[in-house]
């Protein structure tokens, strides 16, 4: 109880102090387009003029480049951080953790496509900014039997930098359902936030009268890298903790997570390791 608590209070700290820490200026995150072209080469910038045959694109060095549009392959918008470095894309995954949700939602027309351990496949599906559906089913039941499961999403209050968002995962497995209700807050921007959520389990119809409790938090440590972690606690039966961190490596579609999951405080630690990934597509 005591490591849990010791928890909650870091991690309220923590969503005070994201910003505090780093005062960037207001203009410092961005949306931005991503240009392919037919040679490979990839540009990044805003578009200051367009023409029917060609677009002059102005990088964060200042740098402008004249592109015909019958080299280009594909023109995205994406967002992220602009500094003295350049610019530094958001990781595409924003809706979770390594597992639990966070507080944000799908854009409207955006998709992912994950698997956790490979077994385990999930899709997602942002019907309007504030809701997302998603659900999956096992990709091998032979070895696991059938599982099918729902998880839809709703964001509830938005401003500025942070996010609210009421949601259920819920699965039948045999003719049994089984899942959790939560309401999860998310602090921050997608390259540094912190994540506090609360959920209760619930099956055949019974609602457990034991929170559960979630702490997660994320560092994107460089271009196409970023430290996750995450908690959960169940004060009312355990002092002990399940966690589950590690490093997340991702591109502007895809996004693959390597950890450890385990518990601790309670007893031996058992830590096993931890692989998923998500490819995000659509709008």
């Amino acid at each position: 109880m005591r490591t849990l608590l010791l928890c909650l209070v870091l991690a309220a700290g923590s969503a005070n102090l994201v910003q505090a820490q780093n005062p960037a200026p207001a203009d410092s995150v961005e949306t931005v387009t991503e240009i392919e072209l037919r040679d490979g080469s990839v540009f990044i910038g805003r578009i200051i003029s367009e023409t029917d045959n060609e677009l002059m694109l102005r990088t964060s060095s200042g740098t402008e480049v004249r592109i015909a549009k019958s080299q280009i392959v594909s023109r995205r918008q994406i967002r992220g951080r602009v500094s003295d470095n350049g610019f530094r894309r958001f990781d595409p995954n924003q809706t979770r953790l390594f597992f639990a949700p966070t507080g944000r939602t799908l854009d409207e027309g955006s998709a992912y496509l994950s698997a956790y351990y490979v077994f385990f496949g999930f899709l997602g599906y942002g019907v309007t900014d504030r809701f997302t559906l998603a659900g999956g089913t096992l990709l091998m039941p032979q070895a696991f039997g059938d599982l099918f499961y729902v998880a839809p999403k709703f964001q509830v209050w938005r401003q500025d930098n942070s996010s609210v968002s009421l949601g259920l995962l819920a699965g039948v497995v045999d003719g049994e359902t089984a899942g959790i209700t939560y309401a999860a807050l998310t602090r921050g921007q997608p390259d540094q936030s912190v994540t506090i959520g609360l959920g209760f389990a619930f099956g055949d119809g019974d609602l457990s009268n034991d929170p559960i409790l979630v702490l997660g938090g994320e560092k994107q440590m460089s271009r196409r890298t970023k430290f996750v972690v995450e908690a959960y606690g169940i004060p009312t039966i355990t002092g002990g903790l399940g966690v589950l961190g590690g490093v997340r490596f991702f591109n502007s579609n895809l996004a693959a997570d390597l950890g450890l999951v385990g518990g601790v405080g309670d007893g031996d630690s058992l830590f096993i390791p931890w692989v998923s990934f998500a490819y995000l597509f659509g709008k």
